[in-house]
This record gives structure tokens, sequence and C-alpha cells, in this order.
């Protein structure tokens, strides 16, 4: 205890001290020895009584009795924020507080902070029982107008960035049994000085392996290739930030393995590390909110155009670390946040990508990476296979998954694809712009006589694609997309007056034809 609270403690013993509120804690603080209210918090919390004063403040009646009739809202804030193990994070409009169970600082809501100020109050009470004015520590100083003072004045003592919680990731790791320095996988005990917000659901165990994992699962669907891009993807998850800035897609085979893998990947991160991925609600408000402090979005069995949607332009944006405005629920502020969050998404189906052309489409070329399930599904597939993986060698994956992050570590957090992995994306980003394809391999100027319907264009289209094993888009979504390309490509404008096969004027080209190649396999 410090020497200026030692002597606010010792006015206490001195009977002669008139009762009031000191503005600083110092020497000069007034008190009626027959009070212990003060006295109790001083000694309780002598810090905070040296930086913001007295806890309460008294009056002195005619007979010399002392009683609080108002209480330091800055003391009690103090109070809420407990030696830095509750904070403020006006960016995200939350408050955290340090769980020493799990190691790890949780969202508190106003409601809990305000419930704790009030049993610190009822504390007091309890323990000056018989104080002249106990009753309003009891009732009067405890009711939600009184309360919500505290609360917003805690907001403005307890204030933090959100960078608070990012300075140890990337070097300590909360897992159940302790916190893991990476460095030299040290596993050190949980302490809130560590400031971090997200913890494993799996302890450390340095000796752990995980055989059946590999070997019943992985080898039995997946090249070793593969094997190799998933174990350091799975270190990057690990770590909680999306320092490859990339998006794993698993596509392929129903029942191939794909289900099963995601389920052990969220078993080892938790329930409260994992958000789904609504790739339609991304443009909308509080969205991204809602994916603050988690490590991995997931979208799972997607429709083939899940990335075809306004919204899957903001991923590129949430994988990589690009500043996004954030607009939280109970705030009016936007602050400009960089997410770095790991995106995962499953698909039984082949995707298409929403492609601006140019510059779009090479990010996505840079984003992408894809782990195509080709395998059948076993013939007699076991249903908790995931639980059961987990259960007996989880910490043996965490280390597989340690493993692939100090492999992308020593490369630079370069999660490259090998030519088998990049030739997928680029099928993929290719049938993603499947008409501009269409217009470069099949239409071609000619006799100003010959024309071309939006329609007969569409049949041509459709065949193209079937040759190609892609999936065409629609009449409808075709009909919107080819004439500005052809504009693009042929500088001729699409007209309303082409009379088509059935007689009738409708959309089309004059003096375009289609001449459809013969299509080779590379």
């Amino acid at each position: 205890m410090s020497e200026v609270a030692s002597s606010l403690i010792a006015l206490f013993e001195r009977a002669d001290v008139n009762p009031g509120l000191a503005g600083n804690g110092s020497g000069n603080a007034l008190h009626q020895s027959g009070n212990k209210i003060n006295e109790y918090l001083v000694r309780r919390y002598p810090k905070l009584v040296e930086e913001f004063g007295w806890p309460f403040e008294m009056v002195t009646d005619k007979r010399g009795v002392s009683r609080p009739v108002d209480f330091n809202e800055d003391f009690f804030a103090g109070v809420m924020g407990d030696e830095g193990r509750t904070v403020f994070c006006t960016d995200e409009n939350r408050f955290y507080r340090y769980d020493a169970e799990s190691g790890i600082f949780v969202p508190i809501r106003p409601e809990k902070l305000a419930a704790s100020f009030s049993g610190v109050l009822r504390d007091v009470a309890r323990e000056c029982a018989g104080s002249p004015g106990n009753e309003k520590l009891e009732f009067t100083f405890r009711k939600s107008n009184r309360v919500k003072g505290v609360i917003e004045r805690a907001k403005g003592r307890l204030d933090v960035p959100s960078s608070y919680f990012d300075q140890e990731v990337g070097k300590l790791l909360a897992v159940q049994n302790g916190v893991l320095r990476l460095a030299d996988r040290v596993l050190l005990p949980f302490d809130a000085a560590y400031k971090l917000r997200r913890t494993l659901a799996v302890p450390f165990n340095a000796d752990a392996r995980c055989p059946q994992f590999l070997e019943v699962l992985l080898r039995q669907a997946l090249t070793e290739d593969d094997i190799e891009l998933l174990q350091r993807w799975f270190g990057l998850v690990i770590l909680g930030q999306n320092r490859a800035q990339v998006i794993l897609l698993l596509i392929g085979t129903a029942g191939g393995g794909k289900g099963t893998i995601v389920r052990i990947l969220k078993l080892l991160l938790g329930p409260s590390n994992v958000v789904s991925l609504r790739i339609r609600q991304l443009e909308g408000r509080f969205e991204l909110g809602r994916m603050l402090s988690r490590s991995l979005a997931y979208g799972a069995d997607v429709p083939a155009d899940f990335l075809n949607t306004p919204g899957a332009n903001v991923l590129k944006a949430i994988t990589g670390g690009d500043p996004i405005a954030v607009e939280l629920k109970g705030s009016n502020a936007r602050p400009e946040m960089q997410l770095s969050l790991n995106v995962l998404i499953t698909a039984n189906v082949r995707l298409r990508a929403r492609l601006e052309g140019g510059e779009d489409t090479a990010a996505w070329r840079r984003r992408l990476r894809i782990i195509q399930f080709n395998n059948p599904p076993p013939p007699f597939p076991i249903h908790d296979l995931a639980e059961r993986l987990f259960r007996e060698e989880g910490p043996g994956i965490l280390n597989w998954g340690l493993d692939g992050l100090a492999k992308l570590q020593a490369d630079g957090f370069n999660l490259w694809p090998n030519a088998q992995q990049q030739r997928i994306v680029d099928d993929l980003l290719t049938e993603s712009d499947s008409v501009y394809h269409f217009v470069q391999d099949c239409l071609r100027p000619g006799d100003t006589l010959k024309t071309l319907t939006v329609t007969d264009a569409h049949g041509e289209y459709t065949q193209y694609c079937a040759a190609r094993g892609w999936n065409g888009i629609s009449r409808n979504e075709f009909g919107g997309k080819l004439p500005p390309l052809v504009s693009q490509c042929l500088r001729v404008a699409v007209r309303n007056d082409i009379v088509g096969m059935n007689g009738r004027q409708q959309q089309g080209f004059r003096g375009v034809v289609c001449y459809r190649p013969r299509h080779t396999e590379t």
C-alpha cells in the first residue's frame, strides 16, 4: 500500500476528524469515525482513492453524524476497470472483461457491468451494516438511472483501441491449458497482461500426434500436395489472422470428406471463433460488425452463384486487411477497421465468381485457393468421425496445424499453389467470365447482311460451355452481359430490329457471325 493511501487510512483512526469529501485523496480528507463506508473502500481500493478521491461524498448533521449523499462516478468506473481486467473498445462499442478461467478477454454486456457495480454497493452496505446512511447504498444509489452514469463514465475511463488486442497475435496463442508461445512452443500460465481475446478449444500437448486424422480422413480424400496446402492453411486459421490474404474453397464430391474436415476445424477453434458467411448480407448494415474478433467465416455447401453476388467483392476487403467502414449496433460511429478474416467455402457444385475484368480478375486469382475433392465417398461412412477424431487426436491435430504455420512463416506467409492447384483456380475464373471468352473465341465481324440475335447467340454459347464442361448462365443473364462485350470487343452496338427465326424483331447484332471452334483439352 502506498504512503498516500496509508495516510488516508490513518485519518480513520482519529475520532476528531470531520466528515466530508476529498477532491483528490490527499491528507485534507474529512471523515467521521462513526461511519465506516469510505474507510472500507479506501482499504479495498487504495490506488483508486489516490487517483479519483473519496468514493462517497459525506455530509454531517448538527449531531456530528456523517452520511453519504452522493458517490464518485470516476472512482466506481475505476472499480469496474478492475486494474486493467475490464476495458471498453471504442471502435467496437463493446466492453471486454478478462476471464481467468480461459485466459482471454471476453465481451461483457453493459447490463452485466451494471450488476457488478450494484454488487459492490451491496457488499459495502453489508460490510458497513449499521453505519448512518447505509440505506442509500442498499437502494438509492443502486437505481438504474444512477448506475447508467457510471457505465458512461467507464466508457471514457476504460477506453482502448481495437489494436489493444492485436499486440501479441502471431506470438502467443491461448489454448485450454495455458498460453502457447509460438516461437518455441512453450506453454505459459494464463495472464491478463497478454491481452488475448481468442482461445482454441483444445489443450496443447507437445508430444501429441494425429495418425488417424491423416490416414483415415485426409489421405483417403486428397493428394499429398492438397494435404500440404490444407496443413498450411490450418496454421493460418489457428493463428487467427489471414496474413496470406487467401480464400479457401473446398469443392467436389458430396460426402467425400469436406464436411468432416470442416467440423474438426470448428471443434478445434470453438464456436466463439467461427461466424457464418452470409454473402448476400455483406453489404448490409451491421453484417461486418458481427464478424469482429472472429478468426473464421464459413460458407457451407453454397450454391453455384455464391461468389457471383455484389457482396462477393467485400470478401476481398475483409481477407486483405483493407480499411473498411464497420457499422455497429447501438452506435452512430462507423469506424474504419482493417479486417483480416480467414474465409472457408465448401460446395458440391462448380462456383462462378463475380468478375469486373482486368485487375479484378487478377485480384481474385491472388485470393483464391481451391482444394478439389475428386475421390468417391467411402462405402461405409462413419457419421461421428469428426467428433471421434477430435476427441482422440485433438492436440495432435493442433500440432499438425502448428507445423503448417511454421512452414507458412518460413515462406513469408505466402500460400503458394502448385501448377495443378493454380490451374483449377484459373479454370474457375475462366468459367466465371464465360460470356467474355465466348465473344473472344466465337464471334467475328462479318458481312453487314449477316445478323445474329441474342437468343441464337445464347444457343451457341450453351453448346460452347457444354464442350468445356462449364455451367452456362441463363438466357436473361446472358442477354445483359452480351451487348456491352460485343460493343467492347467488336465495336458493334446492339439493335432491337433484328429479325429472328420466328419472324419477329428482337435484340441482336448486324454484321456479326458466330464461329464455334472445336474445343481441345489443354
